[in-house]
């Protein structure tokens, strides 16, 4: 990555990339809270309705929603592989 940028900016290049961390890792908090707070919405919502299970059913409703941004995640580095070969 360095290459990428030059050697001369060495500073600015780890700035940016300190950059890049942080904001990915506020992403990633931020997606945690939200599949979290899904996942206790729908356990409450199927306690009241009587289901068995109901925690186990709202861990795995938010586990689930870690999987579609992966699989579009992954999606999307095909696709850019697929556009470096080109």
């Amino acid at each position: 990555m360095i290459r990428l940028i030059g050697q001369g900016r060495i500073s600015a290049t780890t700035r940016a990339m300190d950059d890049a961390g942080s904001r990915v890792a506020r992403y990633l908090t931020m997606l945690l809270l939200v599949n979290m707070s899904f996942g206790v919405c729908i356990a409450i919502g199927l306690y009241f309705v009587g289901v068995p299970n109901a925690a186990l059913w709202g861990a795995f409703a938010a586990i689930m929603r870690f999987g579609s941004v992966s699989r579009s995640h992954s999606k999307g580095s095909r696709r850019m592989r697929a556009m470096q070969r080109s």
